[in-house]
């Protein structure tokens, strides 16, 4: 039988194609007509791998194992924590399996002792920063090729309008921002469009009422500033 660490290689070759490997480095350039075209490619063809792809790796993972045990049956490449939280003896790492896929794992601190790991779905965007005195337009990318940040700069700050989105390339927030930074109203958004919350900032504080949604439209809270 194949150790863990090898399947996990292979698995993960065989999910990244070289065209989309290839697109993937695109994603990450200075020059947005060419992160625009390898962008249209990966909505072509880009596809994420399934879940039943990673399960292997997730069985062969148990509560009680050390976090060396763990990482030694990850592939180099997937072994850098993508992101982190602690809270009180334990702690949360996130592990980025493919362009798709994350393994997230909570540990027990004393030892690095493994307390649980689950598989989570969540698209990898590639952030491309742009040039120090950029004014204009700037959009980076999903790996399926949507558009994850479409951001409005003069003299290499925001200005204007910061839109973020989910993965299939519809609205997560739009923010607004001035001279003096957020201005106007911050408005979130659910996958299905309807608005999370609502709060409003002038020349870079806080102001008015926050407003707080549940998916059925309902104010789930407020906050006056």
């Amino acid at each position: 039988m194949l150790p863990v660490c090898f399947l996990a290689l292979s698995l993960l070759c065989s999910a990244d194609d070289a065209e989309i490997k290839s697109m993937v480095v695109h994603l990450a350039s200075v020059e947005q007509t060419e992160r625009d075209v390898a962008a249209k490619r990966l909505r072509e063809v880009f596809e994420p791998s399934q879940r039943k792809t990673w399960e292997p790796l997730l069985d062969s993972l148990k509560p009680g194992s050390t976090k060396k045990e763990l990482l030694d049956k990850l592939h180099p490449a997937q072994r850098q924590v993508e992101a982190g939280i602690g809270s009180g003896g334990s702690h949360m790492e996130e592990y980025r399996l493919d362009h798709f896929w994350l393994l997230r794992c909570w540990f027990l601190n004393e030892g690095d002792v493994l307390r649980e790991a689950n598989l989570e779905s969540r698209m990898q965007h590639v952030w491309a920063a742009p040039p120090a005195d950029f004014s204009g337009v700037w959009i980076t990318y999903f790996v399926n090729g949507q558009p994850s940040h479409v951001i409005e700069y003069r003299g290499g700050s925001y200005h204007g309008t910061f839109t973020a989105n989910h993965a299939d390339g519809s609205k997560a927030y739009v923010q607004h921002y001035g001279p003096e930074g957020a201005d106007g109203e911050d408005t979130g958004y659910y996958p299905s469009g309807k608005v999370s919350y609502r709060t409003f900032y002038s020349k870079g504080k806080a102001i008015g009422i926050w407003t707080w949604y549940n998916i059925h439209g309902e104010v789930t809270n407020t906050r006056v500033h």
